[in-house]
């Protein structure tokens, strides 16, 4: 069973990254305009999406969830800071940053993804494994 719903959130993460491959490349043909109208777009679905991660979080009953639920709180807090760091609070501050330091910080974000891309297959993974233990002890 856990491989089922790991396969079903592994697709939902292979149109996601097919999106955001698909995004970058076409921000690079945008105006400004357009470009800005897509970004207000994606900003409001980062945060709708982050909510409702925030929100199916906070209703878990499970102790490993809320302890999940309190990291994710905190890392978002630290993310946000640095944001407000490098960007400030308006549009102005974020076009006064260069274009090379967001490419750079961009560029580290996708990094960390990546990483933790690595460490959800590694729990899965283990996940896995401990499910077919546990069927392999009761079929005994």
């Amino acid at each position: 069973m856990a491989h089922e719903i790991l396969s079903v959130k592994l697709c939902e993460l292979d149109k996601r990254i097919s999106r955001l491959k698909g995004n970058i490349q076409l921000s690079e043909m945008e105006d400004p305009d357009s470009l800005e109208e897509e970004i207000r777009r994606l900003e409001k679905e980062t945060f709708v999406s982050r909510t409702a991660l925030q929100d199916n979080i906070k209703r878990s009953r499970s102790s490993t969830m809320k302890a999940v639920s309190s990291a994710y709180e905190e890392i978002s807090k630290i993310t946000g800071e640095v944001r407000e760091k490098i960007y400030g609070t308006d549009r102005q501050n974020t076009m006064e940053t260069s274009a090379e330091q967001q490419i750079l910080l961009a560029e580290y974000i996708l990094d960390f993804a990546l990483q933790t891309v690595q460490e959800a297959l590694l729990i899965s993974m283990k996940a896995i494994w401990l499910q077919r233990k546990q069927e392999e002890k009761e079929n005994g």
